[in-house]
């Protein structure tokens, strides 16, 4: 499926909720959530591109970034439920010399099984990725001519519900090649982990 209509599917999905509500008013089940995460980028090797930035440097050291995300609770049965969501958030890696960064808007899916207090589930997202900066000294340098637009993740969750609060922790996994233009060559995948709290009206 290629992402154009992998973020279609999402799409509807996001807002179907009429067609699934149930007793509760439409307006109820929407939240917004924000957290911090820790980034890798893994670079298989070199490109033989004759420039700082593009060398196989697994950039895994600490890196932490925001999320901002608003999402959408359809639930079934009592114990299944469907979050889609849509945010921003920055992803990229960072080593002890130099650092990318990439921003992006994110569109996803959430399905998840509920336990009394707690929620877990698997996850797919799309990242549209509108910028990428590389960090080196004290120089800042527009990249993004060296990576794909989008991206994609599946993804892990985790939470603890306490009445209208969720803290949540999730990882995302990069499963396609980010290097395009002069990086081609050279596959370069990204990981990122987060930590959120969230509020359902």
């Amino acid at each position: 499926m290629n992402i154009s209509r992998s973020l279609f599917l999402v799409i509807i999905i996001l807002f179907s909720n009429s067609i699934f509500a149930q007793n509760s008013s439409f307006y109820n089940n929407f939240g917004i959530e924000t957290g911090v995460g820790q980034n890798t980028l893994n670079w298989s090797k070199y490109t033989g591109i004759l420039t700082i930035g593009a060398s196989n440097i697994d950039r895994n050291n600490l890196y932490l970034t925001s999320t901002y995300r608003i999402y959408y609770k359809i639930c079934f049965y009592n114990h299944i439920c469907f979050q889609p969501f849509l945010g921003y958030h920055k992803f990229g890696g960072k080593s002890s010399e130099d650092q990318y960064t990439f921003n992006a808007l994110e569109i996803g899916l959430l399905p998840q099984f509920n336990y009394k207090n707690i929620s877990c589930g698997i996850g797919y997202k799309i990242n549209k990725i509108f910028k990428a900066r590389y960090y080196y000294n004290e120089s800042v340098l527009n990249r993004s001519s060296w990576f794909t637009d989008y991206s994609q993740n599946i993804g892990l969750r985790a939470s603890y519900l306490f009445n209208e609060i969720n803290i949540s922790a999730e990882t995302w996994f990069g499963f396609e090649d980010l290097s395009s233009g002069p990086t081609k060559g050279g596959k370069i995948f990204e990981n990122h982990f987060r930590l959120l709290l969230g509020y359902t009206f």
